[in-house]
């Protein structure tokens, strides 16, 4: 069994032209049941060796934001100390070798594609899903894993909706339909402060989510902290868990948002390319730069503005294209 952990950063909900935030990031931490007790103890040990009294304390956390910002339980310590804790929580992902899934949606590209786009998180969320279901059955033998996400009252029914939809439908909208066998129940929102896992991916999304916008700034303008951002950023690229590919760390996310015919933009962000992609499916469209996982998007003719609720017939006319 695996818990898959799960939290975003650069949500502006609907508001697609943030200039601070163009990417919404969903990331999930693979994580056996094995090492799930580990990974607690090693987190627990962490605000142990820095808040001896408050570590106990029913609402202390490890959040992403207020570490590198210090606030909150953070403010006290120095900005050398607030790294060192960055250091080690990345650490743990290293040292027991997680597997980091990541969708990014670039926003301005989503709004362009529909006058009615779906929401970035429930996008994100899709292909999510479809990555999280192949890699379970990719395992020896193929195992089960449960998705436990952040609270976000915003989206939570919604994605719980949709989760019920994949389930008995299959994901007919995702860039490749497949069932959705063996993730199961359903979505467990838990606020972040009850759980050390969710409030690990909260670290890593944020790294992500903040390196990400650091590299559309001039290196002249870059300060130490950013440095130190690069650094942590290059430290999580290093873990070897079962989906990094090692020969290439830094990966790339597709504008799945875009209609099906709209006209090829070269994208400025870009500096990876996929020849045997880009030969196979003249359609794709790079947009994000992100890293860990490699997707392979293939256009359907769906419809993005149907409702996930009857997406029962497009799953059947696709069903011949599901992998075994």
């Amino acid at each position: 069994m695996y818990l898959f952990p799960t939290d975003e950063s650069g949500n502006t909900g609907w508001n697609l032209d943030s200039p601070d935030q163009p990417v919404h990031f969903l990331l999930t931490l693979g994580i056996h049941e094995d090492k799930s007790r580990e990974i607690d103890r090693a987190m627990f040990r962490i605000a142990l060796d820095y808040f001896p009294r408050e570590a106990r304390n029913s609402d202390f956390e490890f959040h992403g934001g207020s570490i590198y910002r210090g606030e909150g339980y953070f403010n006290a310590l120095s900005p050398i100390d607030r790294i060192q804790i960055y250091n080690r929580l990345i650490q743990v992902i290293v040292d027991l070798e997680l597997p980091v899934f990541v969708e990014g949606i670039d926003k301005r590209r989503l709004k362009a594609s529909s006058a009615n786009p779906a929401h970035p998180y429930n996008l994100a969320f899709l292909y999510l899903v479809e990555r999280l279901e192949e890699f379970l059955e990719s395992q020896q033998p193929a195992a089960n894993g449960l998705i436990c996400a952040d609270e976000n009252r915003e989206r939570d029914r919604s994605i719980i909706s949709d989760f019920d939809s994949f389930k008995e439908y299959g994901t007919a909208l995702g860039y490749k339909p497949r069932e959705i066998k063996r993730l199961l129940d359903t979505v467990h929102f838990v606020k972040s402060q009850d759980s050390r896992l969710i409030q690990l991916a909260d670290c890593s999304s944020y790294l992500i989510c903040r390196c990400h916008n650091l590299n559309l700034k001039p290196p002249a303008n870059m300060t130490a902290s950013d440095r130190e951002i690069i650094r942590l950023h290059k430290l999580l690229e290093s873990t070897k868990g079962g989906i990094l590919n090692k020969d290439k760390p830094i990966k790339k996310v597709h504008n799945r948002g875009r209609s099906p015919g709209a006209q090829q933009v070269p994208n400025p962000l870009s500096t990876v390319q996929d020849q045997n992609n880009e030969k196979n499916d003249k359609n794709q469209d790079v947009f994000v730069l992100i890293f860990f996982v490699i997707l392979k998007p293939r256009w359907n003719n769906v419809d993005m503005n149907s409702p996930l609720t009857k997406s029962k017939n497009r799953f059947k006319a696709t069903s011949n294209k599901m992998p075994a």
